[in-house]
């Protein structure tokens, strides 16, 4: 079992892209917890090549996303981000994570429909993900040069199709990845079909 820093932050802003304002950053390790200003302020707190677990909950839109990103690819840290509590990001543009060196596990909101076109491509240490059931389109290139991914966690793995071929055997660890860091290829789940 890994062990590793958690830091909460709790956006209580209404607006999803007002990304200082109303922000609160809870640090803990082990029993203590401190409240810190910003997110990259309780980064730099941390030891250099700490393993860190960041809980995001409230509104998070397109703009927040992109600096947490931001923040987390300019620390020395190794993020596992955890934004399945987070509200309003179904959708974000233009792959903010893309080149994160930094980022080593991500758990996507419930409500996400979609992951980008080279959403996580060159994100060198990136080593699982969660996919919620609502996602329905994976784009080209999402995790091209993640060497290190072994795990694509599906909340619901039925039917992914590659360019049309269902794609099979989802639910193994070693092969999910595999089919997922395929250079070229748009990956959608069977539900799409439907709309």
């Amino acid at each position: 079992m890994r062990k590793y820093s958690k830091l909460a932050i709790v956006f209580s802003h209404t607006s999803p892209d007002e990304v200082e304002s109303g922000t609160t950053i809870q640090l803990t390790n082990g029993t203590d917890t401190i409240e810190v200003s910003d997110f990259a302020t309780a980064l730099k707190l941390l030891p250099p090549g700490s393993e860190v677990m960041v809980i995001a909950r409230g509104t998070v839109g397109n703009n927040t996303v992109h600096s947490i990103s931001r923040i987390i690819n300019e620390s020395s840290l190794f993020v596992f981000l955890d934004l399945s509590e987070v509200t309003e990001c179904s959708h974000v543009e233009n792959s903010p994570f893309e080149g994160n060196t930094h980022l080593s596990s991500i758990s996507f909101p419930n409500n996400l429909i979609s992951i980008n076109p080279r959403a996580f491509a060159g994100c060198t240490a990136l080593e699982s993900v969660y996919i919620p059931s609502k996602c329905i389109k994976i784009g080209e290139q999402a995790f091209a040069g993640c060497k290190k991914l072994k795990h694509l966690e599906f909340s619901d793995c039925t039917g992914w199709h590659l360019n049309g071929v269902p794609v099979d055997d989802l639910e193994a660890p070693s092969k999910n990845p595999e089919k997922f860091t395929i250079p070229k290829g748009s990956y959608y789940s069977k539900m799409i079909e439907k709309n």
